[in-house]
This record gives structure tokens, C-alpha cells and sequence, in this order.
């Protein structure tokens, strides 16, 4: 069946036919999202067809699939220390996340009246707030994500889709989209930044409140040092490729993945490109996220491939391993 599940039954002449799932998802789909859940070596992934990953090892090796209950892909993820937090999906989709820091994490349905994909999620640093984003334009406000039945509700419809968003504080976020679209949240105000005149924005991430990245539609990266009033453009190394996310790492620091195994640290306003050694050539990385001491860190790409980046010096890093979230050939059951 989808997903790599193989189901067994005894005895196919009984009235009733009980099945067992002997695999609990074994074929390697893609990731979409990582995110660290608790201490220095805790991460939880998502990727397509409804796949969450569990990892404790550091992010590398023995990845365990856990069953999400849908099928919807899985777009975004934003989790706390305590295991409770949000997940991006298809169709409309908001899930709350339970039990993310035991090796069996839940996902319930919230409904959010949207139709558009869910693109992207973030939790409050230290508070109960949430916000979500869809591609038909909405923000969505969650004031408890860790109620029992948290109550999401639109409050800004945007003509454009609005692809990601970032708290830069414990009070304060930042939503990027379409036609250059970037707009500060401090609850359910919000105030629009009109000096990014570029493509669509994609990917944005906060070190603090005043220092943050971004991505726009044509792979360009700009660095803002003061909460996003204005913005600098990262100088590119030679010809970015397809960029998929970026993770800021100090104040002037990021860790920036794309397709083909781009990898690269941003320091400053330069980009200084890594080697992925062991990366079979054409695997795309498709999201970073590091511990919470900055100690190290883990990209995640197709193939449910996952490599560990750690510090070298105050300004290069290295990728040192490289795994798989299971072990056998790539396959797809039909």
C-alpha cells in the first residue's frame, strides 16, 4: 500500500478478515519540515503523504516512521520543548501535535475553515499564541495551540498567498508572500512593510528580534538587522540554486539548503558554499534546524535523507554524516 505499509492476515476464509500492519512504513518519501522537540538530540520530520519521522539520535540515523493518520502532505511543522505543537498540511489542513517528545507523537484535525494549503506554521517562543499561513492569502491566529481544542480563526485575507512565517520574539512575528508581501504580527494587529520591492518571499527565519532572513521566488536572499524595516541583499555564490529553506544560527550568521545538495553558511552578506560528502549528486535538501545550544544541527531532503552540520570555527560549519530514515534500497509498493 501507499506510504511502504504491508499488511498481513492469517487466515483470508474467516467471516471477518483482520489485517496487521508488519511494516509501519518503510518506503523513503520525502521530507518537507524538521524541527528540534526537547533536549540537544530530540527532532521530529514531515514529509509527503502524511509521513512524521521521530528521531533521538541526533538526527541521523534511526529515523522511526510513526503513523499520522492522514494522508494529506505535510508541509510545515512548529513544536515545543513539552511535545505539543502544530503541523502544516494540504486541502485546508491545521493538526495539533501531542506526544512529540515520546516515540509516539498524535496528530487531531483542527479545522480552519480554508482552503488553500496550509503553508507554513510557528508557536510562540514562550507563550500559547500560534499562527499559521495559507496559499489563498490567509493568517491565521491560534491564541492556544496547547488548549484541548485550540480555536483558530483568520484574521487577515491577503489577495496574494502567503508563504511563511517566523516569530522574531516572544510577542512578535513576521508573515512573507507573494508581490513582495511582508507584514509584522504582535498579536492580531498587524502593520504591512512596504521597502522589499521583489519577487514572491518564501522562507523566512529570526534570530532574534531584529535579525532575520529571507527568501524570494528567484533564490535571492536578504539579511535585515533591525526587525525587518529594511532589508540588505546576501551577495549569491555564483548562481544559487533552487533554495529551500534558511535557518538563522548568530545575528549575522545562517545556514542556507536548496536542490542538488546546496548547502552553504551566510556570514554577514556572503554566502560560502559546503561540501555534502557522501551525498549522491541530484538529492535536494529541503529544510535545516538546529539544537537548541547551537551545538549542531540537521538538513533533511528527498529520499527521506538526513545529514548532521556541526560548527567547525565561529564562522564554517561541516556536514559529518550523512543517513537514511531506514535501511534498504529506495522502493515504492504498489
Amino acid at each position: 500500500g501507499d506510504a511502504g505499509n504491508i499488511w498481513y492476515c492469517n487466515d483470508v476464509t474467516l467471516p471477518t478478515i483482520n489485517w496487521t500492519n508488519m511494516s509501519n512504513g518503510v518506503i523513503p518519501t520525502a521530507f518537507t519540515d524538521v524541527q528540534k522537540v526537547s533536549g540537544t538530540n530530540d527532532f521530529i520530520a514531515t514529509g509527503i503523504d502524511g509521513a512524521v519521522w521521530k528521531n533521538t539520535t541526533g538526527g541521523v540515523t534511526n529515523w522511526q516512521f510513526k503513523t499520522s493518520g492522514t494522508i494529506e502532505n505535510l508541509n510545515s511543522i512548529a513544536v515545543d520543548i513539552a511535545g505539543n505543537g502544530l503541523i502544516a498540511a494540504t486541502n485546508g489542513k491545521l493538526y495539533k501535535l501531542t506526544n512529540a517528545a515520546t516515540t509516539t507523537p498524535l496528530l487531531t484535525n483542527i479545522p480552519t475553515g480554508v482552503a488553500g494549503k496550509i503553508t507554513d506554521v510557528a508557536i510562540q517562543p514562550s507563550g500559547t499564541a500560534a499562527y499559521a499561513t495559507s496559499s489563498d492569502g490567509k493568517v491565521i491566529f491560534i491564541p492556544a495551540y496547547n488548549a484541548v481544542t485550540p480555536t483558530p480563526f483568520v484574521i487577515t485575507s491577503y489577495p496574494q498567498a502567503v508563504n511563511g512565517v517566523a516569530f522574531k520574539s516572544s510577542a512578535a512575528a513576521a508573515v512573507v508572500g507573494n508581490n513582495a508581501l511582508i507584514s509584522n504580527y504582535f498579536g492580531t494587529s498587524s502593520n504591512v512593510t512596504k521597502n522589499l520591492y521583489t519577487k514572491d518571499l518564501r522562507c523566512i527565519n529570526f534570530y532574534d528580534v531584529n535579525n532575520g532572513f529571507v527568501i524570494d521566488s528567484s533564490h535571492v536572499i536578504r539579511r535585515t538587522i533591525d526587525g525587518g524595516n529594511t532589508w540588505s541583499v546576501v551577495l549569491p555564490w555564483i548562481t544559487n540554486p533552487t533554495l529551500n529553506s534558511i535557518h538563522a544560527t548568530k545575528t549575522n550568521q545562517a545556514i542556507l539548503v536548496g536542490n542538488s545538495k546546496f548547502a552553504s553558511v551566510i556570514n554577514n552578506n556572503a554566502i560560502t558554499p559546503m561540501p555534502s560528502p557522501g551525498v549522491p549528486g541530484g538529492t535536494n535538501f529541503m529544510d535545516v534546524n538546529f539544537n537548541d545550544p547551537k551545538s549542531f544541527g540537521v538538513i533533511v531532503g528527498a529520499s527521506t535523507r538526513a545529514a548532521q552540520i556541526v560548527p567547525t570555527g565561529p564562522t564554517t560549519y561541516a556536514i559529518t554524516s550523512l543517513g537514511f530514515a531506514f535501511t534498504g534500497p529506495p522502493a515504492a509498493f504498489r
